[in-house]
């Protein structure tokens, strides 16, 4: 998906992604993705 979203965007130099903290969403393997397509991650806060 982060790619999809990069090819999307490809005149962006960054582009910030909100999403929630979905298990799949916070391996290393999807953060360094994203760091590679230089596409900034932020995590919905946890509600209590």
């Amino acid at each position: 998906m982060l790619t999809l979203i990069r090819q999307a965007n490809q005149q962006a130099q960054t582009i910030i992604l909100i999403w929630d903290n979905h298990k799949a969403h916070l391996t290393p393997k999807v953060e360094q993705t994203a760091k590679d397509l230089q596409i900034v991650l932020v995590n919905l806060p946890l509600l209590a």
